[in-house]
């Protein structure tokens, strides 16, 4: 029989926290008023004119965490490509360095880390509903 909770995720409530993580992952620097992909925009174009632009070769774990790379890339207008003739599933990106480690790889890691949580939530949600299991973490016996 199965369970009368509803099944899917309540989309609204995660783009609202997907956009609070954000805001809140550069809150200490950025000023109160401009919406986040505006200011990263413009601090990559002010750090362009101080820095070169080096190669960032990224590898990931997962297809979704990817493609969260591969969005906030475009969301904030960094070029993302692959070497030709490459089959693998690395991607590089052109930005300046302090960019990378400041802007850019803070801002990844605080929302990579809140879709991992959501996709946990999710499945745990989903494999609970379906097949009425108990999905919480236990021991495991060898």
């Amino acid at each position: 029989m199965i369970s009368s909770v509803a099944v899917t995720p309540d989309l609204d409530l995660f783009v609202q926290r997907l956009r609070l993580v954000e805001a809140a992952s550069v809150a200490d620097v950025v000023p109160a008023g401009p919406d986040v992909a505006s200011w990263v925009r413009a601090r990559l174009a002010e750090t362009r004119a101080r820095e070169p632009d080096v190669e960032v070769i990224l590898a990931f774990t997962s297809e979704p965490l990817a493609r969260v790379f591969l969005l906030l890339c475009r969301r904030y207008g960094i070029d993302v490509y692959r070497r030709s003739m490459r089959r693998d599933a690395r991607v590089m990106v052109r930005v300046p360095e302090s960019f990378e480690q400041t802007v850019l790889g803070p801002l990844y890691t605080a929302i990579s880390d809140a879709v991992e949580t959501h996709l946990t939530e999710v499945t745990n949600h989903s494999m609970r509903v379906a097949f009425e299991l108990d999905v919480t973490p236990g021991p495991r016996t060898a």
